[in-house]
């Protein structure tokens, strides 16, 4: 599963690709198809991803200054 980010304007990156887990992985650590909104701000810790494309594979991530899902 991927959701797509723009990242702040003090960064270079622009627009990302995050990468994540499969939807059963995601659904059992509390994701749901509602966990993010467009528009929503969030904070994301990825690793770099390969072949010169414009994406990120997540570690972990924070909403609303907390991290989530809340039980990760």
């Amino acid at each position: 599963m991927y959701f797509t980010v723009d990242a702040s304007p003090d960064a270079k990156s622009g627009r990302m690709e995050v990468q994540m887990k499969s939807i059963p992985a995601l659904s059992r650590e509390g994701w749901s198809q509602n966990s993010i909104a467009i528009g929503d701000q969030v904070v994301v810790e990825a690793h770099p991803g390969t072949g010169g494309r414009n994406y990120v594979i997540l570690i972990s991530m924070q909403k609303k200054g907390k991290p989530y899902p809340k039980n990760s």
